[in-house]
Formats: C-alpha cells, structure tokens, sequence
C-alpha cells in the first residue's frame, strides 16, 4: 500500500482522456487530480457512471462535457493546465437536466459536485471551457 502523503494541489500532468463519457469532446486532454483532489481514474469512472441514465437521458448537449470537465478537467495547454467548464455552459445544463435528474434519481437534489457556483464565469479573469472551445475561452 502507498502510504504517501497526499500531493498539494497542482496538476500532476496532462494526458488523453479515457472517460467513456468524453469520448466525443473536441478537449481530449485532460488532468488530475481534480477541484475534489481524485486523482484514482477507477474511482472516478465510478461516480461518472452515476450519471449514466442521466447522459442516456439526453436531457442536454452539454451535459457530457460538463461531467468531462468536473471530473477530469481540461488541459488545453502548458500554459493552461487546469481548466474547468464555464459556469454559463453548467447553468444551461441543470436548467435542462435538472428535472430529469430528479426523476431519474427519486428526487434527489442536483448534484453537489456541479453547483454552478463552483465554477468560473465566462466573464471573470479565470480561463474556463465552453463546448465550442477546441481552444479555450
């Protein structure tokens, strides 16, 4: 067993994305550990696929790229090597998803991990990713 303590926050590398979820994004890179320090790629598999019937549900276009970018954010470049989905791209999709997901999961509220206020604005100074972006807004 590893008995190391855990790295301070910063990004340990940047490498293709294996997520089922991402497959299709035009971000293929992405780095962890991530904004809730996972950085074990089997546990985070796990908890995407809790949003599976969620995705299948098609409720948003979106949707897979902001699991993608919650769970495994984007690494467009060295310069850049941490960047999460815009919080406008977030609020259009829980405001289309949002009922669903409650259907779907038996009324459970929307998910911590993609409260849209964790994440940066559009407009602010901090880079963040829109679905449009092979580069980065």
């Amino acid at each position: 067993p590893n008995h190391m303590a855990p790295a301070p926050l910063r990004y340990a590398y940047c490498e293709q994305n294996t997520f089922s979820a991402c497959a299709n994004l035009s971000l293929q890179i992405r780095t962890l550990p991530n904004m809730f320090l996972q950085s074990d790629e089997r546990i985070i598999q796990l908890e995407m696929n809790q949003y599976e019937a969620l995705l299948q549900s098609r409720c948003h276009d979106n949707l897979a790229f902001l699991l993608c970018g919650v769970f495994a954010p984007f690494c467009p470049n060295d310069q850049q090597p941490f960047v999460l989905p815009c919080r406008e791209t977030c609020e259009e999709v829980e405001m289309a998803c949002a009922e669903e997901f409650q259907r779907l999961y038996r009324g459970l509220p929307w998910p911590a991990k993609l409260q849209c206020h964790r994440y940066p604005s559009g407009s602010s100074q901090q880079a963040c990713a829109t679905p449009n972006d092979a580069a980065i807004a």
